[in-house]
């Protein structure tokens, strides 16, 4: 089964960007809200999101919204 998958995309010099893959969901949602924790939880260092739907089958796809919130890190004692 294909997926969605959403990507955190880093911009390097040369006007090139490496792709880290954060978190993937396959099948329907339930709720008009859903939440993905990147990388477990652990997040991941970037600037831009790229979400991209792997689906083979040609289906509606859309998104009203998406919100990105920083992780906070704790500081070390």
């Amino acid at each position: 089964m294909a997926c969605t998958h959403a990507l955190l995309a880093e911009l390097l010099e040369g006007n090139k960007a490496l792709y880290k893959p954060c978190s993937k969901f396959e099948g329907k949602f339930e709720t008009k809200k859903a939440i993905f924790l990147c990388n477990g939880g652990q997040g991941h260092p970037g600037q831009f999101v790229y979400i991209r739907d792997d689906r083979e089958e040609e289906e509606y796809f859309g998104l009203c919204e998406v919100e990105v919130f920083e992780l906070k890190s704790k500081p070390i004692i």
